[in-house]
């Protein structure tokens, strides 16, 4: 391969990496709006972190909180536009940040095969 067929190579896996990025935030904010509004209030913020309580410690707690009025602004509640543009922020200022979804997202299609092929074999 030449320089120009790697180059379109990393740009199609930089676009099939978006596109699962882009479907497992719409996951994610379907899951937290639990009452399937468009939008996401406090109360439905919360119940998602008290799932999460035994993996947040008091600053986790508090980033979060502080992140969810900064993106929410003055309506209190954070819509799909305000919630992605919000992720789409957040990874564009963290690479780090990318690659950690991206290994998350491959772990939890990993846990979903599993339980499938167990479901199988009953």
């Amino acid at each position: 391969m030449d320089d120009e067929e790697l180059e379109e190579l990393d740009e199609a896996f930089t676009s099939i990496e978006n596109m699962v990025l882009i479907e497992a935030g719409k996951f994610v904010f379907d899951e937290l709006d639990v009452n399937d509004n468009g939008e996401v209030d406090f109360d439905e913020f919360t119940g998602a972190m008290e799932e999460f309580e035994e993996d947040l410690d008091e600053d986790d707690i508090d980033e979060l909180v502080d992140g969810y009025f900064e993106i929410a602004g003055e309506d209190g509640v954070v819509d799909g536009e305000e919630f992605f543009y919000a992720m789409g922020e957040a990874i564009a200022d963290d690479p780090e940040l990318r690659e950690e979804l991206l290994d998350e997202i491959v772990d939890f299609i990993d846990e979903i095969q599993e339980m499938e092929m167990e479901d199988d074999e009953e």
